[in-house]
């Protein structure tokens, strides 16, 4: 076990009043406010001794002087011809995906957004604006290009949101003046009133790591990580940096300033970490930043309703902690006279002087000599009687080995407000492990893992399900649920959980949440392989993405091909299985395992879209397909209604680590639609398909062809496999979808070398000749 922390104590919900500075060994574990900077520089004073700090080695002090200009990364707008004058004239189409969320209303972050018309799309550095409509005429209009890589981008009406870890702020000359080097979040927002000339209205510069964020009724929030935050002699809380120009921390004189709230809990820390929570009206360009820091252990998980955000992260039980617990219950008494009051010396020393680890080690080496100094009866008696005590206090907290802490925001309309904190056993998957329903309550699944402790032994990992409520506390829950596996995937659909959990077989659990203080499991379904992503076909169906598993001849599971699953859930008691499809071999992979957002389903358009990279077995598990799969729905069977490949006929490219282990320029990594028409993303290219035969409009190529891209070895001549019905024998390793025979088709540079560049700050572009020329694809 990777034995961290000893778990949170309750606290009461945040009160109005100004809080009392932290009394020193209080531990109400209530969340108070520092009353202003000089308590909290107390604090991080206090905290600072009682652990190892490390300094650069500077002399300089950056912080002190927040009135220095930093310079930061802005973009470059490059555009072609066809940008001249304003290309936003026409209405949009309603008719077109939106990014595939959790939460209706709550928009997610992503690498490709469209409004229906255009489409926005970061590739590398570059952030690419496309003229989408009509489909058979697309064409880049524009290009930002950018000193520090995007990551992800928001469309809000005219707003565009770039939202990124600035890499090149550390070469300004104020930062090699700090001696808190911090990572930086940058987040720059653009006008879109012209979409082929975007004009950047606004550029951010957070202090610390980007966690996640949401946008919520035209309020972006963001969350931040800040480890080891503290530095004697600089700035206290994170600092911001406005259009280049650090913000100061004093709100005296009227100007614009930075001065985050800072929240902390009276329990005593063995670590923090500042998470701010910021928040932004990106609805008015001149909007101060709202800002609150905590001071908690972690932020892992993010999940936000429509009206509340939740922060979650796992605590485990500090074990060293547990044994000298132990040793003080069972030999305190035994010790002599001198050896009880050096403990009560020890106990007495101030943080300052000697921090709880320090404490812990001179304690257990008094607890260690009186032990060596027994003799051999005596010894193994105490021994004994130690090893029982902590095998009952191991058994006493088994429940707090592993536990998700859960903080709780309320949005208030962009300002939020901390309101409850609670905990459960085990740890989370991911985002959709937890949920709001329509009462407030917040319910959540989580995996205990597997471990061996004194007390227990090694013990199996299982899954539980909870019911909190508004406040946090417990409701009800479903517990020990599929002994010796774990979580999976889990949705959280109106008055029903499904959560599968995998070792050997893929049992889908289905859970009754109607009564909150009594959920109850209703029935369960095995079958081979596991899901990763479970997403609403309708009230009574589900889609499920992920793996397909052998048996090999010694017994071992081995992982197979992307597996597609349908549930009928009608009957919750008796789920049942009523299609799959298998492709590719083992090693074949795609980004919607790991990623929803490259999940694309429209029950409406009758349309299933996967990217996929695919392996075949009798091809030596080479791959040989890159590209996206398109499905229909049909008489609840998957139809394949064709592929999209972005590999040119099977070649292997650049590798690109920021999207995943295995993805490369020509991996597909989103796909969405508007009106008619299909649109696929990769590295390479975006690609235009009608959503009616599926047949090539245009094809723009995005990234020009590297050294790096290698032809593979084509598959051999196999028969097209495709999944049989339910009641069909299937084979055994399927290597999916043949590639068809390659076509001339024609790609577009969207872009050409001669292209007119303007500053961004301005914002203008300039008339500029384009060029498009038939390329093989």
């Amino acid at each position: 076990m990777p034995w961290q922390k000893k778990k949170i104590e309750p606290i009461v919900p945040l009160s109005e009043e100004t809080p009392a500075p932290l009394a020193e060994g209080s531990n109400s574990g209530q969340m108070k406010k520092f009353a202003n900077y000089e308590e909290l520089k107390s604090f991080l004073d206090k905290q600072a001794a009682s652990r190892p700090t490390y300094y650069r080695n500077s002399l300089a002090s950056g912080g002190r002087n927040i009135d220095m200009a930093l310079s930061v990364s802005d973009g470059v707008i490059s555009a072609t011809k066809e940008s001249v004058g304003s290309q936003n004239s026409n209405a949009s189409s309603d008719d077109y995906s939106r990014t595939n969320v959790q939460v209706q209303g709550v928009d997610e972050a992503d690498i490709i957004k469209t409004d229906g018309k255009y489409i926005y799309a970061v590739i590398y550095n570059d952030l690419h604006i496309i003229k989408a409509s009509p489909a058979g005429e697309t064409a880049a209009v524009a290009k930002i290009s950018f000193s520090s890589r995007p990551s992800e981008i928001y469309l809000d009406g005219e707003r565009l949101v770039v939202i990124g870890a600035d890499s090149q702020i550390m070469n300004s000359e104020v930062y090699r003046g700090f001696r808190r080097q911090s990572p930086y979040t940058f987040v720059n927002i653009f006008d879109l009133s012209d979409p082929a000339a975007p004009k950047q209205i606004r550029t951010l510069d957070f202090e610390g790591s980007y966690r996640d964020s949401r946008l919520v009724a035209g309020n972006l929030y963001l969350i931040l990580n800040n480890y080891n935050n503290y530095v004697a002699g600089e700035t206290l809380v994170p600092r911001l940096v406005d259009g280049g120009k650090i913000l100061s921390t004093d709100c005296a004189e009227g100007k614009r300033c930075f001065a985050p709230d800072v929240y902390y809990f009276d329990v005593d820390y063995d670590a923090y970490n500042f998470v701010s929570l910021n928040s932004l009206d990106l609805k008015n360009p001149d909007a101060p930043v709202f800002s609150q820091t905590y001071l908690l252990s972690n932020a892992q998980n993010i999940y936000v309703s429509a009206k509340n955000l939740f922060i979650a992260y796992t605590q485990y039980l500090d074990a060293e902690e547990l044994s000298l617990t132990v040793m003080r219950s069972v030999l305190s008494d035994k010790l002599s006279a001198a050896e009880k009051e050096r403990l009560a010396k020890i106990d007495a020393v101030d943080s300052d002087i000697l921090n709880k680890q320090e404490k812990r080690q001179k304690l257990m080496q008094i607890f260690e000599s009186f032990l060596s100094s027994r003799s051999v009866a005596e010894l193994t008696d105490l021994e004994a009687k130690v090893t029982e005590a902590l095998q009952n206090k191991y058994k006493e907290e088994e429940k707090n080995l592993e536990r998700t802490v859960i903080h709780k925001f309320a949005l208030n309309g962009g300002q939020p407000t901390y309101r409850a904190n609670g905990s459960v056993p085990g740890a989370a998957l991911n985002q959709f492990s937890f949920d709001e329903d329509g009462d407030g309550n917040f319910r959540l699944a989580t995996t205990r893992s597997r471990n061996f402790t004194m007390g227990t032994g090694a013990s199996e990992s299982y899954s539980n399900l909870f019911i909190l409520s508004p406040e946090l506390k417990l409701l009800g829950s479903v517990e020990n649920l599929a002994p010796g596996e774990r979580i999976y995937s889990v949705r959280f659909l109106g008055k029903r959980a499904y959560l599968v959990t995998f070792k050997q077989t893929d049992p889908l659990f289905v859970i009754d949440l109607s009564n909150a203080t009594a959920p109850k499991l209703l029935g369960e379904l095995k079958v081979p392989g596991f899901s990763n992503y479970l997403h609403p076909y309708d009230e009574n169906t589900l889609i499920g993405l992920g793996k397909d598993v052998q048996t090999d001849v010694y017994g071992n599971i081995k992982t197979g091909g992307v597996k597609l699953s349908l549930f009928d859930v009608s009957d919750p008691a008796n789920p049942r299985e009523l299609d799959t499809y298998v492709a590719g071999a083992a090693g074949s992979d795609s980004l919607a395992l790991y990623n929803h957002k490259a999940f694309l389903f429209s029950k409406e358009k009758n349309l299933l879209s996967i990217p996929v990279s695919l392996t075949s077995m009798v091809n030596n598990y080479r791959r040989y397909f890159s590209g996206a799969l398109v499905f229909s729905i049909e008489n609840n069977r998957f139809q394949l209604r064709g592929q999209i490949d972005h590999s040119d006929g099977g070649k292997y490219q650049r590798s690109d680590y920021f999207c995943g282990s295995y993805c490369y320029d020509n991996s597909v990594q989103r796909a969405l639609y508007i009106q008619d028409a299909l649109y696929s993303l990769s590295n390479k290219y975006l690609k235009v398909n009608s959503l009616s035969d599926l047949s090539l409009l245009r094809s723009l190529k995005l990234t020009p062809d590297t050294e790096l891209d290698q032809l593979v070895t084509p598959v051999k001549e196999e028969p097209e496999v495709i999944a049989a019905p339910a009641e069909e024998t299937k084979p055994s390793l399927p290597v999916g979808p043949i590639l068809p025979p390659s076509a001339e088709t024609t790609v577009v540079d969207p872009l050409s070398a001669d292209s007119l560049v303007a500053s961004s700050s301005e914002a203008s572009v300039g008339d500029g000749a384009s060029s498009s020329s038939p390329l093989a694809p």
